[in-house]
């Protein structure tokens, strides 16, 4: 029996035929989609062609004529609403913003926000004149939803200067889209939801809830359970990214925080000392194997202070 594939697919479109097989169109043909089918890449880039004036209002970031588009695959960034940055479909992104802040301003008279849909804040930061701040997160969207980076200046006399980009790409479609698992997202995001106690002994933070966890395999969760809050759990042997944010609060004096990445619960993948109103990122890519744990120990050595909730560790599975 012949196929009938859909009349004027569109990039990126699937097509279950009559025996089950799933089909995806690349733009030019249809191709079979098997465990060695090359992954289609999906994503954009924006810049600020020009400097995008602020005022003390809030008020979303706008390309407007002047944007640059290096690359777009998948009609994530629309002219007639300069301001968002639409998906395509229901799955995991990354997004990179980089602002830089023009010569106007004082110490910390900028803020801006990176929110969904208008309504609901993903993070927000505050820096000065002549500074830049970057957003790097991970996030779980549905078809259709924007994301959109407001900003203000204290002052009312500021700007973000030209070049000043946001950039998306998918990283893998959501569990249960009707997609096969070699194209699904895999991976978690662990965070707090009150501050968590530094003392004397090095202790591994407890993790109270994830914000996404999920498994390309099976549904469920792979990575975190509340009965090992402290630990991230692989359940295949392959490469991972593992990003951790940690952030202290203004007790503790000058490297009076110590933290440690370790597998296992015995090997030690990274050190590093901290200091009160601190923050650092850690960002790897690791081979590990089934089974395998990450857990982020702290310490303070004036037995006082605390990791913030902004703090946060998030893993997702590059390849086998």
């Amino acid at each position: 029996m012949p196929l009938t594939f859909p009349s004027s697919p569109a990039n990126g479109q699937i097509y279950t035929d009559d025996n089950g097989a799933v089909w995806r169109f690349d733009g030019v043909k249809w191709d079979v989609i098997t465990s060695s089918t090359k992954k289609l890449f999906s994503g954009a880039r924006v810049e600020l062609g020009s400097d995008f004036s602020l005022t003390t209002t809030p008020t979303a970031i706008s390309g407007g004529i002047d944007a640059i588009v290096p690359f777009d695959t998948d009609n994530y960034f629309r002219f007639a609403t300069p301001t968002r940055i639409y998906v395509p479909s229901n799955g995991f992104y990354r997004v990179n913003i980089v602002l830089t802040a023009s010569s106007i301003g004082d110490g910390a008279s900028y803020t801006v926000t990176l929110k969904r849909n208008g309504n609901y804040t993903y993070a927000s930061d505050s820096f000065g004149a002549n500074q830049n701040t970057v957003f790097d997160e991970v996030l779980q969207l549905n078809a259709e939803d924007y994301v959109e980076v407001y900003a203000s200046d204290s002052l009312g006399t500021g700007a973000i200067v030209t070049g000043s980009h946001i950039e998306i790409n998918r990283l893998g479609l959501s569990v249960g889209t009707g997609i096969s698992t070699y194209d699904a997202f895999s991976g978690a995001k662990a965070v707090l939801t009150t501050p968590f106690s530094a003392t004397s002994t090095s202790t591994a933070i407890s993790w109270y809830e994830t914000t996404y966890d999920q498994n390309a395999d099976v549904l469920g969760s792979e990575y975190w359970s509340s009965l090992n809050p402290t630990r991230l759990t692989v359940g295949t042997t392959g490469y991972f990214r593992l990003r951790t944010f940690i952030k202290t609060n203004s007790n503790g004096t000058a490297d009076s925080y110590n933290i440690i990445l370790k597998k296992n619960g015995s090997t030690t993948l990274e050190t590093i000392n901290m200091s009160a109103n601190d923050f650092v990122v850690l960002n790897d890519i690791l081979n590990l194997v089934d089974n395998d744990y990450l857990e982020v120990y702290v310490s303070n050595s004036g037995n006082t202070g605390a990791i913030t909730t902004e703090s946060y560790i998030e893993i997702s599975r590059l390849g086998v």
